[in-house]
């Protein structure tokens, strides 16, 4: 069973723009790739073996892009104005999946993709709240396909997964949503024609590198404006 309760926690926007441990703490992508593979592969050493190799090699494609990002240079000419509010987010934290969620990566519908391309050199001529906007229409869309597939789902251990799922996406909407940025106010825009899916692995490592490689740039971008970046 998967909890879908709702977690009452006094956590500032500060702290998720100025801790890289409290945003790692958010992403349960990991968790749920793992439980997929558990879940569609024998119990073998030799299919662990794979499985590691190849979470592996996804891993370090994630760090590449985010060593990318530490290696670029980015010069703010305005102060990042951050709210310090208390959010009510959905709990991260739940029971193990269950072994036999047996077809769950399969999606009965097609689920777009969010934009998960980032061109450096546009990037970082676009103001704050232009790059939050990009996100969240990314996040909203996202979790528009997540919210219709799981209304086709009986109730079971399918279900419940894309629950935990789009529960998580809101838990970033409502942080980034309510970060206070300077600048002109824009309408949250996707940056690409979105592509489609019903694998849900697909959706997992795109939505991973939608949060651990253009959110994260872009939550390093504000980093330095931190009195205390840890």
């Amino acid at each position: 069973m998967i909890a879908s309760e709702v977690w009452d926690s006094e956590t500032k926007s500060t702290e998720f723009v100025c801790s890289r441990a409290a945003r790692k703490a958010l992403n349960i992508v990991p968790k749920m790739s793992s439980a997929l593979v558990r879940m569609s592969l024998p119990s073998s050493l030799a299919s662990r073996s794979i499985y590691f190799k190849e979470m592996g090699c996804f891993t370090t494609s994630i760090w590449m892009l985010y060593l990318i990002r530490l290696l670029s240079v980015v010069t703010c000419s305005q102060p990042v104005h951050l709210s310090v509010l208390s959010l009510s987010l959905v709990s991260p934290v739940s029971p193990p999946l269950q072994s036999n969620c047996n077809g769950s990566a399969t999606l009965s519908t097609q689920v777009q993709l969010p934009c998960t391309e980032l061109h450096a050199a546009s990037w970082e001529h676009k103001s704050e709240r232009e790059k939050r906007g990009e996100i969240v229409a990314s996040l909203r869309l996202l979790v528009e396909g997540v919210k219709s597939e799981r209304s086709l789902r009986p109730a079971g251990c399918g279900a419940l997964l894309l629950q935990r799922l789009e529960n998580n996406i809101n838990n970033y909407l409502l942080i980034l949503t309510r970060l206070q940025l300077s600048g002109a106010v824009v309408t949250p825009s996707l940056s690409c024609v979105p592509r489609s899916t019903q694998s849900l692995r697909t959706v997992l490592m795109s939505y991973n590198l939608l949060i651990s490689a253009k959110l994260e740039w872009f939550m390093v971008g504000l980093e330095h404006k931190c009195t205390n970046s840890r």
